[in-house]
């Protein structure tokens, strides 16, 4: 699974490369590739899908890529721990007491609910999604399933709060599939999830949650 950014691609290591407009001659030979692997279609030509980083296009196009750096665009999503938001809420509706935090190089998210119906738990967060100037989530995955956190961040109320459709929820949704469908509007040139599956990518050392 790749989150390729609009203009911005994170590979399975992490690295990145802008795709300027100005430059969209030289990515043909990278979007055929990702063509070929949403479709399956092969041409028969061996592609190297290795990216060469931002630097590449900035050699030749700096101003471009120093201007599209400071647009929210750009931020349109990535791995988690680019861009952490803390959190630190209860919900009311649940009880449901939630925490977004970084801890020794990875990104967390805690759900915790004392009393009749205790539930305790945590996950690691991979992505996030959205740039945050409006609103901003992350991605979880269990065994290779990615799903949405339950909690997204509203921008324009600066507030931490229940994700949509679900604000009055007494439980804690953490079966929201991340589908291509919706991750569409953030991000591009994604594979498809595996065969049979809904929600299932090919992600690098996904973990299963503890």
């Amino acid at each position: 699974m790749r989150f390729h950014v609009s203009a911005r691609i994170l590979t399975k290591s992490g690295s990145e490369v802008v795709l300027l407009l100005a430059v969209l001659v030289s990515v043909t030979l990278h979007a055929q590739n990702h063509t070929s692997s949403l479709t399956g279609a092969t041409s028969g030509v061996s592609v190297n899908p290795t990216y060469v980083g931002n630097e590449a296009c900035a050699k030749c196009h700096s101003s471009i890529y120093n201007s599209y750096k400071q647009t929210p665009m750009a931020h349109a999503s990535g791995l988690s721990m680019e861009n952490v938001i803390p959190a630190d809420f209860t919900h009311q509706a649940s009880g449901v007491h939630y925490r977004i935090y970084a801890d020794a190089g990875r990104a967390w998210l805690t759900f915790d609910r004392d009393g009749n119906d205790p539930m305790h738990g945590k996950r690691e967060l991979l992505y996030y999604i959205g740039s945050g100037r409006r609103g901003l989530s992350y991605l979880f995955a269990d065994d290779g399933f990615v799903f949405e956190s339950p909690i997204n961040w509203y921008g324009d109320r600066h507030l931490w709060d229940m994700t949509p459709a679900y604000q009055n929820v007494r439980e804690i949704p953490l079966n929201l599939p991340a589908h291509t469908s919706c991750l569409h509007c953030h991000v591009s040139g994604m594979r498809a999830p595996l065969q049979g599956t809904e929600n299932r990518y090919d992600l690098p050392n996904s973990r299963t949650p503890a």
